[in-house]
């Protein structure tokens, strides 16, 4: 390995895809983002909360905490599956191959739906790295983010 081919893909015909698939991903972010907030705001009526250990107590001895606790869980699965069947072969198939964003995002939903048992198992895999990585710090993703990629 080199700082050539770590760098190779910047001159690749799929570098526009690439980025596409980003910018795809980042506004499922954002949409994200916004559900939770609106969530929020229709559970809780958008009044802010004085502090950390106030929400907290507010968040696990109330049955709206519970409520917004369930339903954000519900809510944030549906997006992070949506997210995960989008993306978990299209970025690496765009990487090896020259192949248009609609033809990787299709294979990859295609994947999922095909081999659910197995696509499960890898997002609990990566899931779970990504918390044990997150656990110290944040400093074992140092770890755990580069094995993730070259695993993909």
């Amino acid at each position: 390995m080199s700082w050539h081919d770590a760098l190779g893909v910047l001159g690749s015909r799929t570098t526009g895809a690439l980025l596409l698939l980003g910018t795809v991903l980042l506004a499922i972010f954002l949409l994200w983002m916004l559900s939770a907030q609106a969530l929020y705001a229709r559970i809780y009526g958008g009044e802010p909360i004085g502090s950390y250990g106030s929400f907290l107590a507010e968040l696990f001895t109330t049955g709206r905490g519970w409520t917004l606790i369930l339903v954000g869980h519900l809510v944030g699965a549906a997006f992070a599956i949506v997210v995960f069947a989008v993306s978990v072969v299209s970025f690496p198939l765009l990487l090896d191959r020259e192949v248009g964003i609609g033809t990787a995002v299709r294979t990859s939903i295609e994947a999922v739906v095909t081999n659910p048992q197995t696509m499960l198992l890898w997002a609990v895999i990566v899931a779970g790295l990504l918390v044990v990585g997150s656990a110290p710090l944040l400093v074992g993703l140092t770890v755990v983010v580069p094995i993730l990629g070259h695993a993909t």
